[in-house]
Parts: C-alpha cells; structure tokens; sequence
C-alpha cells in the first residue's frame, strides 16, 4: 500500500540517465554544473 498504491505508473528507459538527475541542493547543483559554473544568487 501506501499512498502511492492507486497512482498509475510506467517504467521508461532512457539511454543517458544523468539527464534525469534529482538535484535537490546548491553544492548538488554545483557538482553537475558544465565546469562547475553555477553560483548562488540573491533576488
């Protein structure tokens, strides 16, 4: 069970599985950045 139980799923592959990375923090966002690029910012 749980409260995923009725929610309708399909599995899927994907030949480059990094293109789905979670990224749920800044130093994550930094590690999968081109060259390390990004950079924290105040709105």
């Amino acid at each position: 069970g749980g409260w995923y139980a009725p929610l309708k799923v399909a599995e899927v592959y994907f030949k480059d599985e990094t293109a789905f990375r979670n990224i749920n923090t800044l130093d994550e966002l930094r590690a999968c950045a081109p060259n390390n690029t990004a950079k924290e910012t105040t709105p």
